[in-house]
């Protein structure tokens, strides 16, 4: 590219900042849709939200190898 080439600005990163109670409702809604997975949220620096998904092993037979020897 030339000297002259245009450069596209850098995008700016984005912050979306949500109450914990509304994140806290979605996980839980999210929770109870999918009964094969447990999703655990814990928040260890305050706001900020970790979360623990677990898959039952009878889901893993459907995620499984799709080939069989």
């Amino acid at each position: 590219m030339g000297v002259s080439a245009k450069r596209r600005p850098k995008a700016q990163p984005t912050t979306l900042v949500l109450p914990p109670q509304y994140v806290d409702d979605v996980i839980s809604r999210i929770d109870r849709m999918f009964p094969e997975m447990s999703i655990h949220l814990s928040r260890p620096n305050g706001t900020s939200a970790m979360l623990l998904i677990l898959i039952n092993s009878s889901a893993q037979s459907i995620t499984g190898p799709w080939f069989w020897s």
